[in-house]
């Protein structure tokens, strides 16, 4: 089973992964759901618009 933080790696690459995460401070805090609830809605409409240009692109 993987985990909704790999698919968003896989998805979006380690990088970027990285980048928001340094972005949304989340590197040196817990992560806790307040802290991440924007995080996470970041990377969801990431995911569509990859996911959408890919599909586009083929």
């Amino acid at each position: 089973m993987i985990s909704y933080n790999n698919y968003a790696i896989n998805i979006l690459g380690q990088d970027k992964w990285n980048e928001l995460v340094k972005e949304f401070n989340l590197c040196t805090k817990k992560w806790t759901y307040g802290r991440t609830k924007a995080f996470y809605k970041r990377v969801d409409n990431l995911i569509k618009k990859t996911i959408k240009k890919e599909t586009e692109s083929i």
